[in-house]
């Protein structure tokens, strides 16, 4: 509930990405939701980190997505445990610092 919301564009990608973020650096999001017109994926910025036993996480960076097909997909429960996880870890992060 705390979360900045950072909105912005990658013109020379076409895609509008929305970042939730603990500042307004957007970089510094936990989560990010980037819509193409290849369609909309779920962005973890520590996605390298999280546990992932159901193997959902595509990417080779640090930042790991998943395919977001429609509302349905952020209701499956393995995905709602790496939301949750991915928060909790940036809940933990903050308070140590």
């Amino acid at each position: 509930p705390t979360a900045c919301e950072v909105v912005y564009e990658y013109q020379n990608l076409g895609a509008v990405v929305s970042s939730f973020s603990p500042s307004e650096r957007g970089y510094e999001g936990v989560l990010s939701i980037r819509a193409d017109a290849d369609g909309v994926k779920l962005y973890f910025n520590q996605g390298k980190n999280l546990p992932d036993p159901s193997k959902l996480l595509k990417g080779s960076s640090q930042t790991r997505y998943i395919d977001v097909e429609g509302a349905s997909t952020l209701a499956r429960p393995e995905v709602a445990r790496l939301i949750d996880e991915a928060e909790g870890r940036s809940h933990d992060e903050l308070h140590r610092h």
